[in-house]
This record gives C-alpha cells, sequence and structure tokens, in this order.
C-alpha cells in the first residue's frame, strides 16, 4: 500500500509528513509556526497523540499514535451524531478529515496573512506505518534530527520548532513524552540516541 493511501487505524504509529505545494515556503514567519501548531492541537489531538514533531520551512513531520477505537468512536458520534459504530475504513477517512480541516483551517489563514492565493499543501498528505518499537525509535530520531539534515542548524537543540526541547524540559506539555523516554530506555538513552547518525534505511525509505 503507498504512503498515501495507508489507512490510519486505532492504537498505531505513524509518521505524518507533507510538503507545501509546489515546494512553497508554509512558514514565513514565528506567527505561522504558533498558529499552526494551535490548529494542529484543536483538530489532531482528540484523534491522535504525539510524540515527535518537526516544523521547517516549506514542510513538516510528526510522530503520532491514533487513540483507541473506543474514543475515536465516542468522537465520531458527538462530530457526526451518529450511532452507528465505525468500520477500520470509517475510522481512518474520520481520522484523515480532520487532518484536512487542520490544513484548510491554517491555508485559509497563511493565504490572508500572505495576500496568496492557492493551494499551500501537496494533497494527499503522506503517512508510513511504524510497526516496530525499532521503526518507531528511528522515525523520532529523524524527525529530530531533520533541522540539521536540512542545513538549518548545526545542533538539533537549536532548532525552534521542534518537539526536542519538550524533552528537554519539566514544563507541562502534550508531547507524550514519558512514554517515548520508556522506549529509549529513559532520558540518558534518548539523549544518546540522538547523538548518534540518522539511520540511512529510514532516510532512503521516505520517499519526500
Amino acid at each position: 500500500m503507498s504512503i498515501t493511501n495507508t489507512i490510519l487505524l486505532p492504537e498505531n504509529y505513524y509518521h505524518i509528513y507533507n510538503h507545501g505545494n509546489a515546494d512553497d515556503n508554509i512558514f514565513k514567519n514565528e506567527q505561522n509556526y504558533t498558529y499552526f501548531l494551535k490548529r494542529y492541537a484543536f483538530f489532531i489531538n482528540p484523534v491522535a497523540d504525539t510524540l515527535a514533531y518537526c516544523l521547517l520551512p516549506n514542510h513538516f513531520h510528526f510522530i503520532i499514535q491514533v487513540k483507541t477505537e473506543e474514543k475515536i468512536n465516542e468522537l465520531y458520534k458527538i462530530k457526526k451524531a451518529s450511532a452507528g459504530e465505525l468500520n477500520n475504513q470509517m475510522s481512518s477517512d474520520f481520522i484523515n478529515q480532520q487532518f484536512s480541516n487542520l490544513f484548510n483551517a491554517y491555508s485559509k489563514a497563511f493565504n490572508k496573512m500572505h495576500n496568496r492565493n492557492g493551494k499551500l499543501f501537496r494533497l494527499p498528505f503522506k503517512r508510513k506505518l511504524l510497526d516496530s518499537d525499532s521503526y518507531l525509535l528511528k522515525a523520532i530520531h529523524y524527525v529530530h534530527s531533520n533541522p540539521v539534515h536540512h542545513g538549518f542548524v548545526k545542533e538539533l537543540h537549536d532548532w525552534n520548532y521542534s518537539s526536542i526541547h519538550a524533552y528537554e524540559s519539566e514544563r507541562r506539555t502534550a508531547i507524550k513524552k514519558e512514554r517515548v523516554l520508556m522506549l529509549f530506555g529513559g532520558l540518558k538513552g534518548f539523549t544518546n540516541y540522538h547523538l548518534q547518525a540518522v539511520d540511512v534505511k529510514y532516510k532512503i525509505e521516505m520517499d519526500f
């Protein structure tokens, strides 16, 4: 199954990513980054937990875990005023719609702010199933290292629009860092893993 047709199922982990249409920048200033994250929280937090993210000028990455079937069903019934139970395809379509709502809401605000017209994002957005713990760790590492990979900064901690900072702080965050740190064997394991080079095989697999 292609990375644009992969269905989003409850409790599975996914790497969600996308690019600006025609490689256009989708973030031009701090206000854009902040507004996108606020809209993301509004539309996506109800259907998925976020483990990592990175926003760059012309693309973004998120590592998510879709919420349980029960929670997706509850939200669907509230939003759609439906008493029916979801099958896998319906559930995936509903989650896809939440992402579509996010992109539409952000695009309208971005275009208005920058006196711009037309499509902002490539469609459909890309998603990669992360079906093992080792694959999940590689994906999180890849996402946090993206600003270095693209030459924006020399150290991954120097990029402001990344969840790496949530792991370095004791402040409350929506990022599910306790779950992630457990997978890495604690904060020390997380830090040491991020000092390594990004897995080359994972880089190659990214159809981006």
